[in-house]
């Protein structure tokens, strides 16, 4: 826990803070527009509060010829830990390293995220798909259809999209999240580049755009396969596709891709070095940060004023993860341009769990990170700022 003062001064428009006993500098780098609104707006095309019932689909090609023996994820199997994905009911003493738990410690609760796995292997070969010339759209339609064969949507479909931001917790007839994960795609052929291209492959926060709905339910209900809502009301999108499993975090570029559906589209991606449930490369943490968890309800701000200069004296900075406490530190109101600050000691399992982190950045290190946020009156974007030892 840290304690200091704040002293907010127009110092803060160079670009660069730097706060007793602080040895980094920031490295800042701009999000770009996607909303325009301010404050806690909740989220964007599914609810940031209530609960998400989700199904993951492990999916592998018949033919799939990588690593076929590796104890994570055997060839012909299911992923060795399928089963602690999600929890089926939620709990607030939920499976550790689970997607429940992550959403759980993330919103305090607030989300209630839950869900179903399930592990398949697409009806036709990997060779077979190349030859007819099909792709991402085509197979995943393939593998819902022999789903739909045994399953039931139905439970996978509780929220209603009556705008951007406003959501009712009730069924219309379309799936809500389903996150296709792949072992692998072609990793184990010469030229992997080439098979991504010819099947429409990688990691995209949709099913297959472009492709038309996929029927369940013997029609009561659909998937959406894009991303973008239609006309305000209609979601454009039910779920998320992931590759690959070996060489990827999947795990969080599951949370990833559903922040998108939380969050918006590409612009709320964060930079290299950074942190945030929506992160882009470089990642050390991928928590949420105070901008996201704050804009999704989650939490609420400690404010200093920047107009008249307010100063807070003894101001107490507990780990932000697990308490939620930051503050927000006023450039200019009217143009929504914040200075945010938390205080990272490592205190949850998502900044010390290194099988989840897996991360070729180091790790998550202890201290201050700030973020700036900076836009117009009317439209927000994030700019985040990393750190760097100096």
């Amino acid at each position: 826990m840290k304690k200091f003062a704040f002293i907010f001064l127009l110092l803060f428009y160079f670009g660069a803070i730097y706060l007793q006993a602080q040895s980094e500098e920031l490295l800042c780098t701009s999000a770009g527009v996607e909303f325009t609104l301010g404050g806690q707006i909740g989220g964007y095309v599914l609810p940031s509060e209530g609960t998400i019932n989700v199904l993951f689909v492990f999916a592998q090609f018949p033919d799939d010829n990588h690593d076929t023996s590796n104890t994570t994820w055997v060839k012909g199997q299911p992923p060795a830990n399928m089963q602690s994905w999600v929890d089926q009911s939620w709990s607030a003493n939920p499976t550790q390293g689970s997607m429940t738990h992550y959403f759980n410690e993330m919103s305090f609760n607030k989300l209630k995220f839950i869900g179903k796995t399930v592990s398949v292997i697409t009806p036709e070969t990997r060779a077979w798909y190349l030859a007819n010339n099909k792709k991402r759209g085509d197979i995943h339609t393939q593998i819902i259809q022999q789903l739909d064969q045994t399953w039931d949507f139905v439970e996978f479909d509780n929220w209603d999209l009556v705008s951007t931001y406003n959501h009712n917790n009730q069924p219309d007839g379309i799936v809500d999240m389903v996150f296709i994960v792949w072992r692998n795609i072609a990793n184990d052929l010469p030229d992997p580049a080439d098979i991504y291209d010819r099947l429409n492959m990688g990691r995209y926060g949709d099913l297959g755009y472009g492709w038309p709905d996929i029927i369940v339910d013997n029609g009561q209900r659909r998937l959406k396969m894009g991303f973008w809502p239609s006309g305000n009301n209609t979601p454009g999108g039910s779920g998320a596709t992931l590759a690959d499993w070996f060489t990827e975090n999947m795990f969080r570029f599951c949370i990833h891709e559903f922040g998108h559906y939380l969050q918006g589209g590409n612009n709320e991606h964060v930079g290299f070095g950074f942190w945030g449930l929506l992160s882009g490369w470089g990642i050390k943490s991928f928590v949420a940060n105070a901008f996201e968890r704050y804009r999704l309800g989650w939490i609420n701000l400690n404010t200093v004023q920047a107009s008249p200069n307010q100063t807070i004296q003894n101001a107490t900075l507990p780990d932000f993860v697990t308490s939620g406490v930051a503050y927000r530190l006023v450039i200019d109101e009217t143009r929504n341009q914040y200075f945010y600050i938390e205080n990272h000691q490592k205190n949850s399992f998502w900044e010390n769990n290194q099988m989840f982190l897996r991360s070729p950045y180091g790790n998550v290190e202890n201290g201050l990170y700030v973020l700036r946020q900076d836009g117009s009156p009317r439209t927000e974007y994030s700019t985040n700022c990393g750190r760097r030892k100096i």
